[in-house]
């Protein structure tokens, strides 16, 4: 399956990854690791995820306090959010 990033999806984790940077140099690089590793967990299993709303699921990252959001279109994995556990709860409705 090939992965395919809303825009706004690759803004946060652009942002993410900086904002971890600015705390401590190199967690930004862990941070991403961290979202890899995720996304080739979703790649294996898609639907191993719950659905949240609809046909959109969610995976949890396993150090940060983030969770992506997704969905399956054909043969793709569209990761519409990388939200933040913590703010608000589907802000990111407005793209599907």
């Amino acid at each position: 399956m090939k992965i395919i990033f809303h825009k706004l999806a690759r803004n946060e984790l652009i942002e993410s990854r900086d904002y971890y940077d600015d705390i401590i140099f190199g967690l930004g690089e862990h941070f991403i690791n961290e979202f890899e590793n995720s996304l080739n967990r979703i790649k294996e299993n898609p639907n191993l995820y719950p659905k949240v709303l609809e046909e959109i699921r969610k995976c949890n990252l396993r150090i940060f306090p983030f969770s992506i959001y997704f969905d399956i279109d054909n043969n793709n994995i569209r990761i519409l959010a990388l939200s933040h556990q913590k703010r608000q709860p589907y802000y990111w409705k407005r793209r599907i």
